[in-house]
């Protein structure tokens, strides 16, 4: 094939990808909307900045027993940010109703990467387990 048959199919390829690209970024914002564009101000596209509400006493007695239940049964290693990230997350899948299976599923990755760099022994499977019965009986409302 020539050389230069060769760079102009990627420059096509690539326009086509970037057009591609643009009609999927297009479409996810809202389809190009003219009169919405309109109506948003200067103030609009501002990130407010919200800050986290001070924990309740109760919210720190149930991550303190979280805590507690991860370390006795050997899940150690996270950021308390993380674990109460994970916790909440969890509590947010059961009010929602999902099942404990795509629970598990939902945090595997997670667990799987803890389970490597912890070596406790645990599966990340195991440690899911442990997380969600953790999140049901201490955190969970």
């Amino acid at each position: 094939m020539p050389r230069r048959y060769v760079a102009s199919s990627r420059r096509t390829l690539c326009g086509a990808l970037v057009l591609v690209a643009a009609a999927i970024a297009t479409s996810a914002c809202g389809g190009g909307n003219d009169e919405h564009a309109q109506e948003q101000t200067a103030s609009d596209s501002l990130i407010e900045t919200v800050e986290p509400e001070a924990a309740s006493p109760m919210d720190e007695d149930r991550a303190q027993d979280i805590f507690a239940a991860l370390d006795g049964a050997g899940v150690k290693g996270q950021s308390r940010a993380t674990t109460l990230q994970l916790v909440r997350g969890i509590c947010v899948q059961i009010e929602a109703g999902s099942s404990g299976q795509q629970i598990l599923d939902n945090l595997q990755s997670v667990t799987s990467v803890m389970a490597r760099e912890t070596g406790a022994g645990l599966t990340g499977t195991e440690i899911a387990e442990i997380y969600v019965e953790a999140a049901k009986t201490y955190y969970c409302a």
